[in-house]
């Protein structure tokens, strides 16, 4: 007998879900205007020591709290004989992680708010590009034509630029393709195809892996000024490195429930609410042609967001059952068009 959800349940999930998008949109604003503040030449312009200093603290939070409660960690277990097959998963993500982490911070030294957060409506063209190409997507008319709303208000708001950077153009290009492809990886652990862990042991071992790359890149970029500067920008420092820590927690928890697609649609709301704040605010110059892109943007998302809401829609269903093939096998596919630089 199947069982049909109540009415009550299916609102409590909605809320629930809306909730985890509200949170997530209020942390991560917050964040980056932060970020942006730090990163200037006379205040803390290390974006790998920043980087470092957030995943080192979720990672010491993420450890203490396995210390003192272990059973909220309960697929850690189960890697047991399997560390091999988990390397091969967290060394990709680790590096991702790491390039996504240390270049989205580096790219405000040369860009605005408003810039990174137009560029970065890009990531759901190559999240949805990548989630096809290892099963966790289907392609469909519909979809591609939502994608390609999103992707041409996205177009129009970043050639609306004024003054563009160059240099910070293609940092930001190099982050958004490192952030899609952890995302996308992260999902896939978590889902059926991959190593099938909580989201508690997914940010564990995400965060020790993006930890180890992030020293490499200190090490490599260690400045005597370092010390010094966090000395004179402490109390910032804390606070962003704190909010990074929630949105480790957040991150795993909201691919669960909305899947990586859905995370990269709740963060076109977040680059609107971060434009809004940065010209209405902070006083970035947004030009009109900036605004038509990003409200055609932001009608694709609106669409998306109803395609899913429709359970009788032969549309519907962004996420695929994968089937359970190998590392190996489920990473290949997108790692070889990245590497090879298809669109």
């Amino acid at each position: 007998m199947s069982f049909s959800p109540s009415p009550r349940l299916m609102v409590l999930d909605s809320v629930k879900r809306l909730l985890l998008v509200l949170t997530f949109v209020a942390v991560a604003s917050t964040t980056v205007r932060l970020n942006k503040h730090l990163m200037h030449e006379g205040r803390f312009p290390f974006p790998v020591a920043l980087a470092w200093l957030k995943m080192a603290c979720a990672s010491t939070i993420t450890l203490a709290l396995f210390g003192i409660r272990p059973g909220l960690f309960p697929t850690l277990s189960s890697l047991e004989g399997r560390e091999l097959s988990a390397l091969k998963w967290f060394l990709p993500i680790g590096c991702a992680g790491a390039v996504s982490f240390f270049a989205s911070y580096w790219v405000y030294l040369y860009c605005s708010v408003t810039f990174s957060q137009f560029m970065k409506e890009g990531n759901v063209a190559i999240t949805f590009m990548l989630s096809c190409l290892i099963g966790l997507q289907s392609l469909s008319p519909l979809r591609v034509l939502i994608v390609a709303c999103v992707i041409g208000g996205a177009a129009m708001a970043v050639v609306g630029e004024l003054h563009i950077a160059w240099t910070g153009f293609f940092i930001q290009l190099v982050a958004q393709l490192a952030e899609c492809l952890y995302v996308v990886m992260g999902e896939a652990v978590i889902g059926g195809g991959g190593l099938r862990l909580d989201p508690l042991s997914f940010s564990l071992l995400s965060a020790l892996s993006c930890l180890a790359a992030l020293f490499v890149g200190l090490v490599a970029t260690w400045s005597p000024l370092i010390p010094h500067a966090a000395a004179l920008w402490w109390p910032h420092l804390l606070a962003t490195v704190l909010l990074a820590s929630a949105l480790n927690f957040l991150l795993p928890y909201i691919l669960k429930e909305i899947s990586a697609m859905g995370f990269m649609l709740a963060g076109i709301v977040r680059d609107i609410t971060l434009v809004a704040f940065s010209w209405a605010y902070a006083h970035e110059v947004v030009s009109s042609a900036q605004w038509c892109g990003f409200a055609l943007s932001l009608t694709g998302v609106c669409a998306w967001s109803l395609l899913e809401a429709s359970p009788d829609s032969s549309e519907c269903g962004t996420r695929k059952q994968l089937k359970v093939p190998s590392e190996r096998t489920l990473l290949r596919p997108a790692l070889e068009q990245i590497k090879d630089g298809k669109p």
